[in-house]
């Protein structure tokens, strides 16, 4: 029997750690060759703190980090993604509808990007787009 720390803090990076070997594999996929170190190196900061931020309830300061992840690698699943729960965060809903929308494109087959989407567009109050988007997407 493994017993796991009841810490929530412990949770939030396992699912950061997740978050992260996630976006590196998906930078491979997309693009097939790797960003310069340098260019590596900043996105992972900014894609790293904005998650942060995130878990921390900073919306503002998360915003800001994702932005500058997305200058960087703006076609970056992962990092669409996140963008896209901030803004729903912040309560930028065409934002956060926007920004879900990238992220299931660059990943057609990621059940979560799916969910995200469906979750800004059910909170827009918009309950035939999901169900449209879920299933051309698939």
């Amino acid at each position: 029997m493994i017993i796991l720390p009841s810490n929530k803090y412990y949770l939030q990076n396992i699912v950061l750690a997740l978050l992260l070997f996630g976006t590196t594999l998906s930078l491979f996929a997309q693009n097939n060759k790797p960003l310069p170190e340098a260019q590596q190196i900043a996105f992972d900061q900014s894609f790293i703190n904005a998650n942060k931020y995130l878990m921390l309830k900073m919306p503002d300061e998360a915003w800001g980090e994702i932005q500058r992840a997305l200058s960087i690698l703006p076609e970056s699943g992962a990092a669409n993604y996140v963008a896209g729960k901030i803004a729903q965060q912040k309560g930028m809903l065409a934002d956060a509808e926007r920004y879900s929308k990238k992220a299931t494109q660059a990943e057609p087959n990621n059940i979560w990007y799916q969910v995200q989407l469906a979750e800004v567009l059910k909170q827009q109050k918009n309950t035939v787009k999901p169900l449209w988007w879920v299933n051309t997407s698939i």
